[in-house]
């Protein structure tokens, strides 16, 4: 009877030890972080991020589970960078060593750093250990290396704690241990020596295993460069605000593709300081306007170009979230050539030769004639007079020759002897941002002498606008 008692008694006692309270897991119930932390065992407490390069900077999860670590960053621009603060708790009576041999892969783009808080290379029992994670963006990735304007690189940082002689004995190993203990004074009371013999073997199993064992932090980063930016344009055509992607090609987008049917580009800017076509904060007016603002006004474009804007509607590098204005010209304007002249009534002689083309507004590098693809610059002039020899004076204006009660007149001043022979000629203008527009309709001028007589003018036209980089 008495053996019976002992025999259960015995067999108790791994039950009550698997009885008792298990690791006690705390949630954290907001999702960032989302950190399970262990009251018996080394284990993260918490993870704060205490600081970033910019708002930009996303951090988008934070997981911790145990000594496993998971980061999940993104970043926008280089020399970004965020900073954890990571706690880890040891409530165990064992110190921990921690290796010197730990350290990040290597990366050709992005810098990881990590350094501890007062620990002298030791996470001490009964504490916390402060653990600190910088991770930046510290070299520009080619844009062969980007698809579709994102990056993803990720790495990890094992981290070793304790060696072959200083480990943890946790609860699992002893309630292993105690199990195999009561198996072996079973075997032994009913007198099964050759099983209790091997039992007794076993428990020598989980001892070399936590002999052999040692704790590690599992650090592991996902970390994003995103290079796919949003900005907007103001269409100066029809008054709206569009978005595009922009994926980090490195000689800009063509914003030139993006004007409007039926208009023509007429430079990019940040603002327009509601003039030339636009009256009133930046807005429109329906088929141009005159030029209402002041002359320090008119020189906008140019001083953002002098201040190192040096963008042009081929190759406009646009920050992420700005708006830029588009400034569109109505393909009416440009479309038309006219000439005058002014001859001794006697003799017929040309004594002042003159074409005129008309423009939206006067916020332009230059503007002319090509003639036989050589440029002739002009003059913009709300009124042109012109004082006949021994005549009346005649003026004009962009409404009595060519219709457009808004606008100016692009005025090209000749030498009479100058051209003999026949001229391709069409309208042109180049924009503050350096891009020259040719027009589609022109003129040929056939001029055999320097009489009234000898010049006549036909009309021309091309199928496109000639559209390039203005070189001066």
């Amino acid at each position: 009877m008495k053996k019976i008692i002992f025999l259960l008694f015995i067999l108790l006692i791994p039950f009550y030890v698997f009885a008792e309270d298990d690791d006690i897991e705390e949630f954290v119930e907001d999702n960032t972080p989302k950190i399970i932390t262990y009251t018996d065992r080394v284990s993260v407490e918490s993870i704060e991020v205490i600081e970033t390069s910019s708002d930009d900077v996303s951090i988008k999860d934070i997981e911790a589970d145990g000594l496993l670590i998971n980061l999940d960053i993104e970043f926008l621009e280089l020399n970004d960078y965020a900073k954890f603060k990571i706690v880890i708790n040891n409530p165990t009576d064992t110190d921990y060593e921690i290796s010197k041999e730990n350290i990040f892969s290597k990366s050709d783009y992005i810098t990881y750093e990590y350094k501890y808080e007062g620990t002298k290379g030791m996470v001490p029992k009964n504490s916390k250990t402060i653990l600190y994670i910088t991770i930046k963006y510290n070299n520009k990735i080619p844009t062969e290396q980007m698809s579709n304007g994102f990056f993803q690189e990720n790495n990890s940082l094992v981290i070793n704690l304790g060696n072959e002689t200083v480990n943890p004995v946790t609860k699992d190993y002893i309630i292993i241990t105690i199990a195999l203990f009561t198996i072996t004074l079973f075997l032994i009371v009913i007198n099964k020596k050759k099983l209790a013999a091997l039992t007794c073997l076993c428990m020598f199993v989980p001892l070399s295993v936590m002999a052999l064992e040692q704790l590690k932090i599992d650090l592991n980063t996902k970390v994003t460069i995103n290079d796919n930016r949003v900005f907007y344009l103001y269409h100066t055509s029809d008054n709206t605000i569009e978005t595009y992607e922009y994926y980090g090609n490195k000689n800009g987008i063509n914003v030139i593709e993006l004007v409007k049917d039926g208009y023509l580009y007429g430079g990019v800017s940040l603002d327009y300081l509601g003039m030339g076509s636009y009256e009133g904060n930046g807005i429109p007016a329906p088929d141009a306007t005159p030029y209402l603002g002041t002359e320090e006004e008119k020189m906008f474009s140019r001083s953002q170009v002098e201040k190192g804007k040096n963008w042009n509607g081929f190759s406009l590098i646009p920050e992420p979230g700005v708006t830029y204005f588009l400034k569109e010209v109505p393909e009416s304007y440009f479309s038309q050539i006219r000439a005058n002249t002014i001859f001794n009534t006697s003799s017929h002689v040309i004594t002042s030769f003159s074409l005129f083309s008309f423009s939206d507004d006067t916020i332009y590098r230059t503007t002319g004639m090509m003639i036989n693809d050589e440029m002739r610059r002009g003059a913009f002039a709300k009124t042109f007079t012109l004082m006949q020899n021994n005549g009346p004076t005649e003026s004009f204006t962009s409404e009595t020759l060519f219709g457009k009660e808004n606008g100016y007149l692009v005025i090209c001043i000749l030498d009479p002897e100058e051209y003999i022979g026949t001229y391709d000629i069409y309208p042109f203008y180049v924009t503050y941002d350096k891009v020259k527009v040719e027009a589609k309709n022109g003129k040929r001028m056939t001029k055999t002498g320097n009489k009234r007589e000898d010049v006549s003018f036909e009309d021309i036209s091309r199928d496109n606008y000639v559209i390039s980089l203005y070189e001066g």
